[in-house]
């Protein structure tokens, strides 16, 4: 009697695990067909996708700072040690969280790396104007020296010697701070007044009622 009681408990296990097994089967491919009709394309619940990792800086960049997301946590990039070293967070290729640690050569701060404004005076160029004055061509160089070179502080700023504004006479007059080297045609005589003139070679010369009073 009892082992009878015991092939019946046995058979009513297997037809149970048997049934469960066909429902999962039915309940998915129920899910793909229902799917399927939304969409428009037929998705296999295997092949849905579920991004884990996200980087706000867009992977391993130590210049921005950034927040790295997995599906349980946060992780903010940081600066330690004195603000001269930095923890970043982001994904690798295979969306998996990574984490580095990076030496600032120019310090730390707000979690990302600092970079120098200038190392030393080569890094800030020069800056000239050039004008003119009366019939005279001008120009004036300012130089900059890298003050606090390689630290977060760094800039450039107006050195302390400066050379003087340097000038030069144009025979021909000057336009926009540089010399006017082509020479003008002389049409005074030919009886239409030339006021107003080009600036190119074989132009004529302006005419006034001084310089030409039989065509002004």
């Amino acid at each position: 009697m009892k082992k009878r009681v015991d092939i019946v408990i046995a058979v009513i296990l297997v037809v149970s695990l048997i049934f469960l097994l066909s429902l999962s089967l039915v309940s998915a491919s129920w899910f793909s067909d229902f799917w399927g009709k939304i969409t428009g394309s037929a998705v296999s619940i295997s092949s849905i996708n579920i991004k884990k990792c996200v980087d706000s800086d867009g992977g391993n960049n130590p210049l921005v700072k950034g927040m790295t997301s997995t599906k349980d946590m946060e992780y903010n990039d940081y600066c330690f040690n004195g603000y001269k070293k930095l923890k970043e967070y982001y994904c690798d290729s295979r969306n998996n969280l990574k984490v580095k640690s990076y030496k600032c050569k120019d310090g730390c701060k707000d979690g990302a790396c600092l970079k120098s404004a200038c190392y030393n005076d080569s890094d800030c160029p020069s800056q000239t104007i050039r004008y003119c004055v009366n019939s005279s061509a001008c120009f004036n160089t300012t130089f900059y020296t890298c003050a606090n070179p390689g630290t977060i502080n760094a800039k450039c700023v107006v050195g302390d010697s400066q050379p003087s504004p340097a000038c030069g006479g144009c025979p021909n007059g000057c336009l926009n701070g540089a010399c006017i080297n082509q020479i003008c045609v002389n049409e005074c005589g030919n009886g239409k007044c030339q006021e107003i003139v080009c600036l190119e070679v074989g132009c004529p010369c302006e005419e006034t009622a001084e310089s030409c009073p039989q065509d002004c």
